[in-house]
């Protein structure tokens, strides 16, 4: 069962067009951003991705092997790590 959509779907994909960043190039910035996020969590697999309404898009990855995943994959969209407090 798929989860229901936000209301702001539409919108939130309108914004993600807007940024024109999906299918660019690597870029160091993302890069550093992946291995920060694996090394704090000591994750083998970390991965910044953008969705939108047929795909999921990896900006950057490490232990991942595609570039994309169709639809809304399992991969959660939000962060993944959390701290114990």
């Amino acid at each position: 069962m798929k989860p229901p959509l936000p209301q702001d779907e539409p919108k939130r994909l309108e914004t993600l067009r807007q940024y024109q960043i999906l299918d660019t190039p690597p870029e160091n910035v993302f890069d550093d951003l992946t291995r920060l996020a694996s090394d704090v969590c000591e994750a083998p697999i970390a991965a910044i991705t953008f969705i939108d309404d047929h795909r999921q898009w990896f900006k950057s990855k490490i232990g991942v092997s595609p570039a994309e995943t169709p639809g809304r994959a399992p991969f959660a969209p939000t962060q993944s790590c959390s701290a114990s407090r």
